[in-house]
């Protein structure tokens, strides 16, 4: 087992770049789940890889992070707190750990599956419409969408009443 001080520095390193490998994300967050629901308690360190991952822009891999966590702990919740230096809380106690799901990461990790592909959610038995989609990941989505449309020579009403008539008809 890590120390919480460990945990962070191996956090940075991973979203920092110098030992970014999905495996190594994997790895990481079940070492942090099992040192959350471990003797410890001690989540800030699973909130501060959370919040190191929105820092650096990686919402796809963030999005499969926290499946992974609400795998392999069903009943975790994950909320924003400002008052938490990371912004994020974290809590464990209606949690319970899912052995299942730390097998199927495991197999995920050794297959050298990419963190920032589909294959986690269907692995994880979570099918693509029903996937979390957070607001800022959403937000981020639309910024590149208008971006390219911006790029393509559409001006500002025409691109936003077209995403207005894409909304409605969802």
């Amino acid at each position: 087992m890590f120390t919480s001080k460990e945990l962070r520095a191996k956090s940075n390193a991973i979203w920092t770049g110098r030992m970014k490998s999905s495996s190594n994300i994997m790895t990481l967050t079940l070492n942090m789940v099992d040192h959350a629901m471990g003797e410890s308690g001690d989540w800030t360190p699973l909130a501060h890889h959370l919040a190191k991952a929105k820092s650096v822009g990686a919402d796809r891999e963030l999005a499969n992070v926290k499946l992974i966590v609400r795998s392999l702990a069903p009943g975790v919740k994950i909320a924003k707190d400002e008052k938490q230096p990371s912004g994020i809380r974290l809590s464990f106690k209606e949690a319970t750990k899912s052995n299942q799901a730390r097998d199927i990461v495991m197999d995920l990790i050794a297959r050298k599956v990419s963190i920032t592909g589909t294959a986690i959610g269907t692995a994880l038995g979570q099918d693509k419409a029903k996937r979390d989609v957070t607001p800022e990941a959403a937000a981020a989505q639309f910024k590149r969408a208008m971006a390219k449309l911006k790029e393509a020579g559409f001006d500002k009403r025409a691109a936003l009443a077209m995403v207005e008539t894409l909304y409605n008809q969802a």
